[in-house]
């Protein structure tokens, strides 16, 4: 609800695309690149994010959302 009050003005996108990967494989991507750990890079975190792009079409059905398997 916070989120779309401070947008009501924007303009609303054409598309949005949600890249899906399993919290496991992002991690040993952002290992591998050997950059060291971000503040976003928790764990627990990452599960979340991932729990909620799931679902983000649900969030938001009057938005045109497509998933990407990104794995």
């Amino acid at each position: 609800t916070w989120v779309r009050e401070i947008n009501k003005h924007a303009r609303r996108p054409d598309l949005t695309i949600v890249l899906d990967i399993a919290p496991e494989v992002a991690a040993r991507r952002r290992a591998e690149r050997g950059k060291g750990q971000e503040i976003y890079d928790d764990s627990e975190l990452q599960r979340e994010l991932t729990a909620f792009y799931a679902r983000i079409d649900s969030f938001f059905p009057d938005e045109r959302i497509v998933h990407v398997d990104s794995s």
